[in-house]
């Protein structure tokens, strides 16, 4: 009931800003903004005064805390600052290995549905999750509670899900009593559990073997999962990360890195499998860098050269952005313009209307990677594309995303074609925590590629 209402009030506001700058109205008491012009975009995002995030995410936080994604203040900016030598390129280097690895196994898993319909939420997304639960954690989902954990966060993402759409569940004691806050609290039980425990033995295992770390090379030293730096940051300094702030992090990583990514990766081969002639293109380019070799060991300098395949995933991003808006919470006057939104007011970017606006992108409801050329991107407004947000609290993830995403999705093109199913081209997404189709559910068909 609430998704479908959701999914038809969209169009309806989606209306009113063609004409208006603003959408205002108030939820329990709170002004609520939208806007999708690029220009007060870019004055919200980049100023450091509206840092605090906005009401939408406090589903989120019985899960995550006050971790990187919603913590504000000093507190965000000193883990900001500790955190992003951990996302430098040559970090996220050593995760390759893991990726790839995870992919060659759901290839195999593939091999036994072809030229049948799947559904990709399901196979990708528990693709995504185990990448961020080796990377993040260093640990693997088979045994150790595992197939729970796995369970217990698929479900936490439909239960923030509803909550976000939900007003009433706002409220903690309606939420607490609830259906939803019953099996809110079960899944959080068996999630931060899972991460504690896993906490405990990598930091025995650091101090096990701190002395043979301080003897190995460089390249043995970053031989790390995100964990074991925050445990080594904890370490060096016990006042800087406690067990528990250890533990948002990693939650963070986790939610962030998961079913963003996740849903990214399926908006992308459901274009491709309805637009045959550009994942034709992308599996050319594919040829043109490996030729005859295998591709199940991708390195940084393959990465580097597919170029149309980074078109690609920006124009996907563009029409179906993982994370549809960002909301910011004023705790001063805001001046866009003419007009001034009071504090102690909500605004929020709905980046999937700003990505529509046909002033930025003409023909905005057409798949055109080409938007993304050099040339036709040179005079755009820098702020009316933002799928990872922009300014200061950017997603400190982007470049493990994209790296991610081009591993994922050459591998899959170089095993199989994608195939638009019968119905399937009008799918209804929602905007909630993450941009989802109706139902879950978005399906293709596979086919292999006769050379592979």
């Amino acid at each position: 009931m609430t998704i479908n209402l959701v999914s038809e009030i969209i169009p309806f506001l989606e209306k009113i800003l063609k004409w208006d700058p603003f959408i205002n109205f108030r939820n329990l008491g709170y002004l609520i903004v939208l806007t999708k012009n690029p220009d007060h975009v870019e004055e919200i995002l980049k100023s450091i005064k509206y840092i605090p995030k906005g009401l939408e995410y406090f589903p989120i936080l019985p899960w995550l805390g006050t971790g990187l994604l919603t913590s504000k203040g000093e507190k965000w900016t000193a883990r900001r600052k500790m955190l992003t030598p951990t996302f430098h390129f040559e970090i996220l280097e050593q995760y390759l290995p893991i990726i790839n690895q995870n992919v060659v196994d759901l290839c195999d898993k593939l091999s036994s549905h072809v030229f049948s319909d799947i559904n990709l939420v399901t196979h990708v997304s528990n693709l995504t999750l185990n990448i961020i639960v080796e990377t993040a954690m260093g640990t693997k989902l088979k045994g150790k509670g595992g197939e729970e954990y796995i369970k217990a966060v698929n479900k936490m993402c439909d239960l923030m899900t509803l909550r976000a759409q939900d007003p009433i569940l706002y409220h903690d004691t309606f939420f607490y009593f609830s259906w939803a806050g019953y099996q809110t609290r079960k899944c959080l039980k068996t999630v931060h559990q899972f991460t504690e425990n896993v906490i405990k033995e990598r930091r025995a295992e650091y101090l096990g073997q701190k002395q043979k770390y301080s003897g190995k090379s460089e390249s043995i030293k970053k031989r790390k999962a995100f964990l074991d730096f925050l445990i080594e940051f904890s370490e060096t300094d016990p006042t800087s990360m406690t067990d528990k702030d250890i533990r948002e992090e990693v939650d963070t990583f986790m939610f962030e890195g998961h079913d963003t990514t996740s849903m990214s990766l399926c908006w992308t081969l459901y274009l491709l499998a309805a637009n045959q002639d550009i994942q034709d293109k992308v599996v050319s380019e594919i040829e043109d860098i490996f030729g005859s070799l295998e591709c199940n060991e991708i390195q940084i300098e393959h990465l580097k050269k597919m170029e149309y395949l980074e078109k690609v995933i920006k124009e996907s991003l563009r029409l179906y952005p993982s994370v549809p808006y960002f909301s910011r919470w004023l705790e001063h006057d805001l001046q866009l313009g003419e007009f001034t939104i009071p504090a102690q007011s909500n605004i929020a970017i709905v980046t999937y209307w700003l990505h529509r606006n046909p002033e930025s992108f003409p023909d905005p409801e057409k798949f055109d990677p080409e938007r993304f050329s050099k040339e036709n991107s040179a005079e755009r407004h820098p702020f009316a594309y933002i799928p990872f947000s922009a300014g200061p609290r950017n997603c400190i993830g982007q470049r493990f995303a994209l790296m991610e995403e081009k591993v994922v999705l050459t591998q899959l093109l170089r095993k199989f074609k994608f195939e638009a199913v019968p119905n399937q081209d009008k799918v209804k997404c929602y905007i909630a925590v993450v941009l989802r189709p109706l139902e879950n559910n978005l399906q293709v068909r596979i086919v292999p590629r006769s050379s592979h």
